[in-house]
């Protein structure tokens, strides 16, 4: 089928605004999107964020904090985006469960743990 365009030019103007529209409406793939409820409580800096191919999820690993911001309620240490949640989850080691799922904490894994150095004589 062949078009004259000299005939409709009104139409195929429209025809290539509805397409661009079309284009818009459509979410960018890897495009930065603000997730209003994804907080990160407490103070941290220098925090590494990385990817995890295998559960397809985005991890907080840590970051800097000093002593008097540990001792405040805080996200754990290690964070999991939950996209279908839109907030970061506190990941827990297996079959500990130091608080809640997301929100910040008073870690108690850090007054449980604690580090010894024995004095073995020889």
């Amino acid at each position: 089928m062949r078009i004259d365009l000299r005939c409709h030019p009104g139409k195929v103007l429209l025809l290539l605004v509805g397409a661009g529209a079309a284009q818009v409406a459509e979410p960018m793939a890897n495009a930065w999107v603000r997730l209003e409820r994804a907080e990160i409580v407490g103070k941290r800096w220098d925090v590494p964020l990385g990817y995890d191919p295998q559960s397809k999820r985005f991890l907080v690993l840590g970051g800097r904090t000093t002593w008097a911001d540990y001792k405040q309620p805080r996200s754990h240490d290690v964070l999991a985006l939950d996209e279908s949640e839109g907030r970061w989850e506190n990941v827990f080691p297996s079959g500990k469960d130091w608080g809640p799922r997301f929100a910040g904490l008073t870690d108690p894994s850090r007054a449980a743990l604690s580090a010894a150095c024995e004095r073995r004589d020889r």
